[in-house]
């Protein structure tokens, strides 16, 4: 017989020695010898040990051990590690949802499958997994990608254990009615898991609120995910949940007049559908008193619908609440049918936080009634010429500080029955009279503040119109004598320093500052009166009516005596001409 070229004599001792080296023939082999070499290496290969146990060795070091009863350990020679650790710890191994019988195929009811509870956790691999009958699923699911739990319609599935999965990935899906609900026990859910169309098309309201309303007592973040945009055409409400945040990853686009007309993503977002009064709300309960703690709306935007036939509103909290945190948000186009659309609407809140949130575009901007230790910080607001920017009432030590408030609001400050508060470091421009406006306010302070006043007569609305012809341009028919800071009769005790008031005014006897009559006990201290002409050589740049029978009113360091026309209990103290 011929032999192969790759064919070699061998003599019967290096035979012997081959057979002997195999590891049927060599049970009491060790590490150190192999029953298998690799190259020339005689302290790596595979073995066998005397305890029936089988391996892998590498510089005289066991990496893998597989004992009789199968227990695989494993070991990490190239970090300088050789404990044998279980394999079953070192990777987790999970039994996979076929495993248990779970088909995965998107038609295959895998309820049973997955209600097994002998088992604490399973592994999902890609595939839409049917839960076809209401159920409560006891062992943890771990989630790979393209791994979906789909939801029945008129089905009630409840996990209890946490989800764990990647925020941006989907994987509960539902049927064509989406009337299924899916409850979890995660204090952090992300509205990216539940298959909703993020371009606006398909209503979020429904989910939002199913998981608000099964928030563990510790309260519940709702991540809402960056380059999306959500459909609220059933409102969202709170209903009085404590500790609720739903959180976005930005603002995206800022104002109509920074898009395209085509929302082609960026940041986290909300739009009302046409037919819906209100984004997010927590409504006071008709006849029961309860409160809501830690509400937190932040970092993302809503818009109202445009052209909607009814009043919007973005934010409505009506309960009694505390701790309500408003920040870096976005609300522009709520401006329904009516005068009563707004960005946000707040009451009876205790020491709310609105804080860096523009608010534009709309009919009104923020309202905020019967309130306590309220804060608004570091927004950017104007409302439209039949709104008003910001509107407080029966609100007590409420602060205003570092806001720009620009038109076309046809007030930019009107507080009412306010005690207490104070508007600060805020710069605001106006295109009408009375941009500051109190009623019946005590102790309030306005400080430290620019306005700045009409003298754009070239939008639309103004063109070609009589700046103070009251009822051809002024929406709501005031004229220039009416003040552009105005201070009612039942307002009392309040100062007013160190600010600026510019305008431009063309009429004879522009006033800058008017205090009613009956009103008593106010300072005028430190203001800068400027602008044009026809305003600073007015005799009514600041008009104070009657100092009232309570108490003097002082005029400090504000205008020249020619500028000035005081009655009743008045102190004065004028500027000297230049």
């Amino acid at each position: 017989m011929a032999l192969s070229p790759l064919t070699r004599m061998v003599n019967l001792a290096e035979l012997q020695e081959y057979l002997d080296e195999m590891p049927a023939n060599n049970p009491a082999g060790t590490v150190g010898e192999p029953g298998i070499a690799f190259a020339n290496d005689q302290t790596s290969g595979l073995f066998r040990s005397a305890d029936g146990s089988m391996g892998i060795a590498q510089g005289g070091k066991s990496v893998l051990n597989i004992s009789p009863a199968g227990a695989i350990d494993i070991s990490v020679v190239a970090a300088g590690l050789t404990t044998l650790i279980a394999l079953s710890q070192r990777f987790a191994f999970l039994p996979l949802a076929q495993d248990l019988g779970a088909v995965g195929d998107g038609v295959t009811d895998a309820s049973i499958a997955l209600m097994n509870r002998a088992v604490t956790a399973a592994f999902l691999p890609p595939g839409t997994y049917l839960v076809n009958q209401s159920c409560t699923i006891s062992m943890q699911l771990v989630f790979s990608p393209g791994a979906m739990l789909k939801i029945a319609d008129g089905c009630t599935v409840t996990l209890s254990n946490v989800v764990d999965s990647g925020r941006e990935q989907p994987i509960f899906a539902f049927g064509a009615a989406r009337t299924g609900i899916v409850q979890i026990p995660n204090s952090f859910v992300s509205l990216g898991w539940f298959s909703i169309a993020r371009d606006g098309s398909q209503d979020v309201g429904p989910v939002v609120n199913s998981l608000i309303a099964s928030a563990p007592a510790q309260g519940r973040t709702i991540y809402v995910p960056d380059a999306s945009r959500y459909l609220i055409a059933t409102t969202i409400d709170i209903q009085g949940k404590p500790y609720i945040t739903i959180r976005g990853e930005g603002r995206g686009e800022r104002s109509n007049v920074d898009s395209s007309g085509v929302w082609v993503g960026g940041g986290s977002q909300f739009v009302l559908g046409p037919n819906v009064g209100i984004g997010i709300t927590d409504s006071r309960p008709s006849g029961t008193f309860s409160r809501t703690s830690g509400l937190v709306l932040q970092d993302f935007s809503m818009s109202g619908y445009s052209g909607s036939a009814v009043v919007q509103t973005g934010i409505s909290i009506q309960r009694d609440g505390d701790g309500l945190i408003l920040d870096k948000l976005n609300l522009i186009n709520f401006n329904g049918t009516g005068s009563g659309s707004c960005c946000v609407n707040i009451y009876a809140q205790d020491t709310a936080a609105i804080r860096d949130c523009w608010m534009a575009e709309s009919t009104n901007c923020l309202a905020i009634g019967n309130c306590i230790e309220t804060s608004v910080e570091g927004c950017q607001l104007g409302a439209q010429p039949t709104g008003v920017t910001i509107n407080c009432s029966n609100g007590v030590r409420v602060l205003v500080s570092g806001c720009n408030i620009f038109p076309d609001g046809q007030v930019a400050v009107l507080w009412t029955n306010m005690q207490f508060s104070q508007i600060s470091d805020c710069i605001i421009s106006t295109r009408f009279t009375g941009a500051i406006v109190l009623y019946g306010c005590v102790a309030c302070e306005i400080s430290s503040f620019i306005l700045r006043a009409p003298n754009d007569l070239s939008t639309s609305w103004t063109a070609g119109k009589s700046q103070w012809a009251a009822t051809n341009y002024d929406p709501i028919n005031r004229d220039e004598l009416t003040g552009l800071i105005y201070l009612d009769g039942s307002s009392n005790d309040n100062v007013i320093r160190d600010g600026q008031v510019w305008s431009y005014m063309d009429a004879t006897n522009a006033t800058g500052l008017r205090i009613k009559s009956g009103a008593s006990g106010n300072r005028v201290v430190n203001l800068k009166f400027a602008g044009s002409a026809a305003f600073v050589g007015s005799a009514e740049v600041v008009a104070i009516e009657s100092g009232g029978a309570a108490g003097v009113t002082y005029l400090l360091d504000s205008c020249l005596s020619t500028q000035a026309t005081v009655a009743g209990s008045v102190v004065t103290r004028y500027l000297a001409a230049s």
